[in-house]
């Protein structure tokens, strides 16, 4: 069972649910969120840009439904086609079916045997539901988290953030088993449906302060898995609705959801994959980025580019720095530039390593005397 809610306002749609998803090796972050790559599929597949479906119930009902629609489907096509999908199941796997038609929103709720269209949905546990409208209306909850650190698109509008935090509250309820793991948001922003990134994290009590430089990327601070920390990040896709990727820092794992033969998403887990490999692994590849970062590029590049300056790996110090730069700002990237000119120099690379300078200076024009007191130097060690 889940829970999946439909809402609309204005132009825009909502959608928020639950995904049971759980960890490699059987990691246990709290209630629910034990994450099996196996085991899950995104409950929401954006058909087009102007549609998409939702199911809770059986799962394999749910891929025929899906692999019988075409994008190009008229909306009475859609909904007749979920209707008997939902029918044949015996009723056992109910549907919503979004769509945006002449820049009008539209919501069409398929259970308990009909095919309506309804200005607001939900569909799967009535216990649950019950609960996420207690939470809508101000109820506290049963369970509420302590120190939660959420980075999410402000964009999407107050009504999101609202239904959000209510099925938060459904998902860490220990009463409901029924609906548990990651919440999954899509919203129409005006001109396409999307699958909204998210980046939440978990800490235990403690005083948090953030140095923030305008323009750069400030890493969230975070906790570890013994200290009852954990890091969720959902990247969102905008370019390409039949990938979405999520990455659990504390398990060291990501998992790309994709779509097949125009069926549902399912996943393909990356293990021992820390957040910038999986960032780097699936941007390119899939189109999907995060909303934000939690690991410092700097200490992970700069550091293990140090070992392999002070082992005089010059030529993997390089490439690890080179890696470094496609995660950084002008500041940081000044010194990345920097130490690989210096490598260069140490591999008499000179011509390589002047552009490496110029780089750096261009950059932070503070580096200019330094580096020229350097070049200075080995001109004069050559003569």
């Amino acid at each position: 069972m889940s829970l999946i809610v439909v809402r609309k306002e204005q132009s825009k749609i909502y959608i928020v649910s639950d995904t049971k998803l759980t960890a490699p090796t059987g990691h246990v972050f709290n209630k629910g969120q034990q994450v099996s790559a196996g085991e899950t599929v995104i409950k929401t597949t954006i058909i087009n840009a102007l549609s998409c479906v939702s199911f809770a119930g059986n799962i394999e009902f749910a891929e025929i439904a899906l692999k019988s629609l075409s994008p190009g489907n008229s909306v009475k096509a859609v909904t007749d086609n979920l209707l008997a999908n939902h029918l044949l199941s015996d009723q056992a796997t109910e549907y919503i079916y979004a769509v945006v038609e002449d820049g009008r929103p539209y919501i069409f709720e398929i259970k308990n045997g009909l095919c309506k269209e309804v200005e607001s949905s939900w569909i799967g546990s009535q216990p649950a539901f019950s609960r996420f409208q207690g939470y809508m209306l101000g109820e506290k909850k049963k369970y509420p988290k302590q120190n939660f650190l959420s980075v999410t698109n402000a964009d999407a509008g107050d009504l999101l953030l609202r239904l959000t935090e209510a099925m938060d509250g459904v998902i860490e309820d220990e009463d409901l088993p029924e609906v548990a793991g990651f919440k999954i948001k899509v919203y129409f922003d005006g001109k396409q449906f999307v699958y909204e990134g998210y980046l939440d994290t978990y800490f235990p009590a403690q005083q948090m302060q953030f140095h923030l430089t305008p323009g750069a990327m400030v890493p969230i601070t975070h906790a570890n898995a013994a200290q009852g920390g954990y890091t969720i990040n959902f990247f969102n896709s905008r370019d390409n609705y039949n990938y979405v990727g999520l990455h659990v820092k504390q398990g060291n794992f990501g998992i790309v959801f994709e779509r097949k033969n125009h069926g549902l998403l399912y996943p393909h887990l990356l293990e021992n994959t820390d957040e910038l490999d999986f960032l780097d692994a699936v941007k390119e590849k899939y189109k999907i980025w995060p909303s934000g970062t939690t690991q410092s590029a700097t200490e992970k590049f700069g550091n293990l580019g140090k070992q392999y300056f002070d082992q005089k790996n010059y030529s993997a110090a390089i490439d690890t720095y080179s890696q470094g730069l496609k995660h950084l700002f002008s500041g940081e990237k000044a010194t990345f530039y920097f130490n690989i000119a210096i490598c260069q120099i140490h591999l008499n690379n000179i011509p390589s390593a002047i552009e490496n300078f110029s780089e750096a200076v261009k950059l932070d024009p503070n580096r200019q005397r330094e580096a020229t007191k350097i070049m200075q130097s080995v001109f004069s060690s050559r003569k």
